[in-house]
């Protein structure tokens, strides 16, 4: 049987893929544990055929917090009741401040990825909140939601304790966490670090990221985060030893 997405999660691991080819999405399906389907996508999901009954925003960022108005738009036409949308509540801030700002983020961005200088301006706030933890249960399904600082001030890590499962959201993304650069919002690199110490402590034995492919095996999502946590804290260290 292919396994389109694990063999190309070991060709990660290992380093054969060219880091010019880490976050190029192949549209790829795969069932990565026993009903949870990974869709390998430019910011990834989790996916099943069952109606949606919700979406959790880890963030705000434009590319993992626009996809849901087809979801939305289908719940309507079939009189389904409209999916929660669950996130933390910074999230409707930056929402807010990404309408005043939608100008200089159409430009900043048009220069970091290459694209034309445009910006969303209709967005989906979450109508479930929550500030330090939440405990989310959607049928037999508990996940406990927990908000970190990070390369957002919004961040949700997700954990599924009984199938051992982590979705970190952009705090994990399969190269060096891009901690701050001039031109965008304040980053948090000590919490950040905290909050991959955090996830490391509960074992998982499946890492699904914002980006790139999941990670398999508790000993290598470990060194993962403790290797992603260690590069945030001496990055804050040294910065700080030569203010």
């Amino acid at each position: 049987m292919s396994r389109p997405i694990s063999e190309l999660a070991e060709r990660f691991w290992s380093g054969a893929v060219p880091p010019g080819q880490l976050w190029k999405p192949t549209g790829q399906v795969e069932e990565m544990a026993d009903g949870v389907f990974f869709l390998h996508t430019f910011a990834n999901m989790t996916v099943d055929a069952a109606p949606v009954v919700a979406a959790i925003y880890t963030h705000g960022h434009a590319d993992h917090a626009l996809g849901l108005p087809p979801f939305l738009a289908e719940a309507r036409e079939r009189g389904r009741p409209r999916p929660r949308i669950v996130g933390h509540r910074n999230v409707a801030a930056r929402f807010a401040r990404y309408r005043r700002t939608h100008g200089y983020n159409a430009l900043i961005n048009a220069r970091q990825f290459g694209i034309a200088p445009t910006w969303p301006q209709d967005y989906d706030a979450p109508d479930l909140v929550y500030d330090t933890t939440l405990t989310f249960t959607a049928g037999e399904v508990g996940l406990a939601l927990t908000h970190a600082r990070g390369e957002t001030d919004d961040h949700t890590w997700i954990w599924w304790a009984e199938r051992r499962i982590l979705w970190t959201g952009d705090q994990f993304i399969w190269v060096a966490p891009n901690a701050g650069t001039p031109q965008k919002v304040q980053r948090y690199a000590g919490e950040w670090a905290a909050s991959l110490r955090d996830m490391r402590m509960r074992e998982p034995e499946l890492l699904i990221p914002g980006h790139g492919v999941p990670i398999v095996g508790r000993a290598r999502v470990a060194q993962a985060l403790d290797d992603a946590a260690e590069w945030l804290e001496t990055r804050e260290r040294e910065t700080r030893s030569r203010a």
